[in-house]
């Protein structure tokens, strides 16, 4: 069943444009304390509609965001999910995900749980659970080369195994925002890493400032 997608979020631009100094990634900066409670998000620097299609989902269908932040890709999965559907959206900072409860509360969105979770530790998730699982701009924080095994093996125990899992990250290329270049990983680095369990790669695509690829269940026969 293909689902119309209408996802008209307000962009907080909490990810920021300002130039970094050495050294800082720009997720970690926050306007007047702003950023702290509300979350990052790379929302609004591509068309969410492209970001969607690829990620294909379905009413009915169980999505995990992984490093939330704002909630703004979560909010539109659950709109495109429905009542039937279920979306999982976690963050490290209590603080972030106390933010975005009370945005959950206050729009009256039921079929979101936001819960902190380190995306480096077990997931609070059972077994093969998960249709589509998706991460936005924050696997460049994490120390790919020493976690990036555990992380993936994880991811793939949640997805079910016709499951998909999408990542955004930002171009490794010299930028005046976002994170400096040595912490920025290629999509070469990611799928290589992601190989080691077993995913996939099937698709690549270029958001203009950023890249999304997507990776599925080695059990996955679906046509990419």
């Amino acid at each position: 069943m293909s689902t119309q997608i209408n996802c008209h979020l307000p962009w907080s631009g909490l990810f920021s444009l300002n130039p970094v100094k050495k050294n800082q990634c720009s997720h970690h900066l926050n306007n007047k304390g702003a950023a702290r409670r509300c979350g990052s998000s790379s929302y609004g620097m591509h068309d969410p509609k492209i970001v969607f299609r690829e990620l294909n989902l379905k009413v009915g269908d169980c999505f995990l965001d992984v490093g939330c932040g704002s909630g703004d890709y979560a909010l539109c999965a659950s709109k495109i999910v429905g009542d039937s559907g279920l979306v999982y959206a976690f963050d490290v900072s209590p603080m972030v995900i106390e933010g975005l409860l009370d945005r959950l509360t206050s729009q009256g969105v039921r079929n979101v749980k936001a819960r902190v979770s380190d995306i480096t530790c077990p997931l609070p998730l059972e077994d093969n659970c998960i249709d589509v699982c998706f991460i936005a701009t924050m696997l460049h924080i994490i120390d790919l080369a020493k976690n990036g095994e555990k992380i993936f093996t994880e991811l793939l125990r949640v997805l079910k195994t016709n499951g998909q899992l999408s990542i955004i990250n930002c171009k490794k290329e010299e930028q005046p925002f976002g994170p400096p270049i040595h912490m920025r990983l290629s999509p070469t680095e990611v799928e290589n890493t992601a190989k080691l369990c077993g995913f996939k790669k099937t698709n690549l695509i270029d958001l203009g400032y950023n890249y999304l690829i997507t990776l599925k269940h080695p059990k996955n026969k679906t046509p990419p």
